[in-house]
């Protein structure tokens, strides 16, 4: 996940320039973005993380607009206690996911002259790359011997979490475009919801979050 994630911030600056060299690049909007976690229920909290994107517009110049694109998202949550199983279950669990948005689809309503303001509204298909825990604590209880005695043990551990591969869902958000020379600047906050239960042990858990974007146009 570490690597997967140093090779795309370091060749994402490289996909923006190329962009803006080559007239014929199938990319014109770049993004880099900021989100935090919406949790459901009490037993979990927010979690800060970031993103990339990269999107081509179609209908250019109109007011209503088609983008399709890819993202690249690293989100987290803490969780107060996972049931792992019978005997096995684990607390103070922050878990992190790595996911690509591959394609990533929605529709853009500009209004206004030169600087204009947007709504949006589209959807995803993610692919989970990868997902880890860390700083958490697990406790393991099982029978000992033909006593059925209870035997419990407890530590610290920082691995790989077992979580569905696939998500989907839909976003929205608003924003602002900026005129710049020939380009644009455009700011805006979305929320990105998931709709599958992506099942961490017995836990049920699911991906979504507010972000807040800032992205260069061609």
């Amino acid at each position: 996940m570490k690597r997967l994630f140093l090779v795309l911030f370091f060749a994402f600056p490289g996909i923006a320039v190329f962009g803006q060299t080559n007239a014929s690049s199938f990319f014109d909007e770049f993004a880099v973005s900021a989100n935090v976690s919406h949790t459901k229920t009490g037993s979990t909290n927010s979690r800060m993380g970031f993103g990339l994107g990269m999107y081509h517009t179609f209908l250019p110049g109109k007011n209503i607009q088609l983008l399709f694109g890819m993202e690249y998202s690293y989100t987290g949550q803490f969780i107060k206690r996972v049931q792992g199983g019978q005997y096995s279950s684990k607390t103070d669990v922050t878990l992190r996911m790595s996911t690509l948005s591959l394609p990533a689809f929605f529709v853009r309503g500009y209004l206004g002259k030169r600087v204009k303001v947007f709504a949006e509204a589209g959807v995803f298909f993610d692919l989970i790359l990868g997902a880890g825990e860390r700083d958490a604590f697990y406790s393991l209880t099982f029978p000992n011997g033909y006593q059925n005695e209870p035997v419990e043990k407890t530590g610290s551990f920082h691995d790989n979490a077992n979580i569905a591969n696939f998500d989907y869902g839909f976003s929205a958000g608003v924003g602002v475009k900026i005129p710049l020379h020939k380009h644009s600047l455009i700011f805006k906050t979305d929320y990105k919801q998931g709709m599958m239960d992506l099942s961490y042990g017995f836990t049920s858990i699911d991906n979504r979050y507010f972000r807040f974007v800032g992205a260069f146009h061609l």
